[in-house]
């Protein structure tokens, strides 16, 4: 991780994303990079942090594919309309999108700690911290 224990940064998370998704996360990794800061804009933590706190609830599993799918489409929505899309854009979206979300919510999921150490990064990201 980070300088301190516990301590996670933006690089970190997008290269651990992009080493999740495999062969396609290096291949798209600026791509990935640009999704994954955009994920941290999005990322509903309030509510994805309430879900992982009720994980065994069975009304949890709907408001995860809400949020997930909310994520999703927010994500392409605001990396089209910054960046435009050319076809070869929304190309790369396509392979690794899905999957850059999957990922970042597989490590929100994976313990309490790595939620911890996801929130720093998520609120420096929004206050303009690049994935550098």
């Amino acid at each position: 991780m980070g300088d301190a224990p516990g301590t996670l940064t933006p690089r970190e998370l997008a290269d651990t994303v992009r080493v999740r998704i495999g062969e396609h996360g290096e291949a798209f990794g600026h791509t990935c990079d640009i999704i994954v800061a955009e994920i941290c804009r999005c990322w509903p933590m309030d509510e994805m942090a309430d879900i992982a706190a009720h994980l065994k609830d069975s009304q949890t599993a709907d408001r995860f594919l809400n949020a997930f799918n909310v994520i999703n489409a927010k994500v392409r929505e605001n990396i089209e309309a910054r960046w435009g899309c050319k076809k070869s854009n929304r190309i790369a979206l396509g392979i690794v999108l899905k999957a850059c979300v999957v990922e970042t919510c597989n490590l929100w999921f994976l313990s309490p700690e790595m939620r911890i150490a996801m929130r720093p990064v998520i609120e420096a990201v929004r206050r303009g911290a690049p994935i550098a």
